[in-house]
């Protein structure tokens, strides 16, 4: 999700071309969220000080800015509330837009605030949808895809070995509940 606000972001960037007010992406994580305390304006104004004199006003004037927040569903509910609080009065005061990006859209879309606005799930990939993903990603760049895609093979395999290694020492442990005996002696 970090990579895709990211990508977002680039995207938000090369769409200025054709634009006379700019858009800004303005990516935001979790430790710039919790170092300033949850508060949002103070954020951007760290974030952006040393680029707009006279801070927010400032650079609301030049440019549109788009937020691109990640994970704010790894904290406590009262506190992704204060967020999203603030982003809802941001936007509706200084129409500043923002995107959350989270792993459980379930989690965040219970605050109230965000019940208003549109929500977005992406779905797992199949196989050939990771593959198709990884090559995208890493266009014309041939083997880091390659070496990509391995990479991803070996841990599914790691991952499907590991599950079978501990069904079978569940299988095991119960065809000999209470007998590890006999198996000790034989082992040696």
């Amino acid at each position: 999700k970090s990579t895709v606000l990211k990508r977002i972001g680039e995207a938000i960037i090369r769409g200025n071309e054709e634009k006379l007010k700019k858009a800004l992406p303005l990516f935001v994580s979790v430790t710039d969220m919790y170092e300033n305390s949850y508060n949002i304006e103070q954020l951007i104004s760290e974030k952006t000080s040393g680029y707009f004199k006279d801070g927010l006003s400032d650079l609301l004037s030049n440019y549109d800015l788009i937020l691109l927040i990640d994970s704010i569903d790894e904290f406590e509910i009262q506190n992704q509330n204060l967020i999203v609080d603030q982003l809802d009065k941001l936007f509706r005061t200084k129409s500043i837009k923002f995107i959350l990006g989270t792993r459980n859209s379930d989690k965040t879309v219970s605050v109230t605030s965000l019940k208003s606005y549109n929500t977005y799930s992406i779905a797992r990939f199949s196989n050939q949808q990771i593959e198709q993903f990884v090559r995208k990603f890493f266009f014309n760049e041939k083997s880091r895809a390659d070496a990509r895609l391995i990479f991803l093979i070996k841990g599914y395999l790691m991952c499907l070995q590991e599950e079978l290694k501990s069904h079978l020492r569940v299988e095991f442990l119960r065809l000999h509940r209470g007998s590890v005996q006999p198996l000790q002696s034989h082992l040696r």
